[in-house]
């Protein structure tokens, strides 16, 4: 592969990382985030929290709440390329259960289905070349 090819390769690869962790953590964290913090001060509905609920799952605000951190912090993993297929991974979890509440109370999945794929793509490739992965594996051949 050329070095023009090759740079087209890792751009692509830290854009797809950059992208997919950017929208997670802005349309997905922070709004659960910020949800669950206005539930937890004020007793505001938190659509989260209903929407765990209504799965009949244990321990439903424990699960809402985990929810959150990882849609909080994975992205964050997932743009620096840093334990980045294991946020993908814990991503990938949590996406699977979003897909499936959305198809119990048959809302459009698509978003959901969406960054589940990507998150998955990025268990398979991992942080890439322009990763901390890299970068800390570069330092332990040092």
């Amino acid at each position: 592969m050329n070095r023009t090819s090759l740079f087209a390769v890792n751009a692509g690869h830290l854009g797809l990382r950059l992208a997919t962790g950017g929208m997670i953590f802005y349309r997905h964290g922070w709004h659960k985030l910020t949800g669950g913090i206005a539930w937890w001060r004020h007793g505001t509905p938190w659509p989260l929290l209903a929407d765990v609920q209504s799965m009949h799952l244990p321990a439903a605000a424990w699960q809402a709440w985990a929810a959150t951190i990882v849609q909080l912090i994975c992205p964050v993993g997932l743009m620096l390329g840093w334990f980045t297929r294991v946020h993908a991974a814990l991503l990938t979890g949590v996406l699977a259960g979003a897909v499936l509440q959305n198809w119990l109370t048959q809302r459009d999945a698509q978003l959901a289905e969406l960054y589940l794929l990507l998150a998955a793509v990025l268990i398979g490739l991992g942080g890439g070349p322009w990763s901390l992965d890299t970068r800390k594996q570069t330092l332990g051949e040092s």
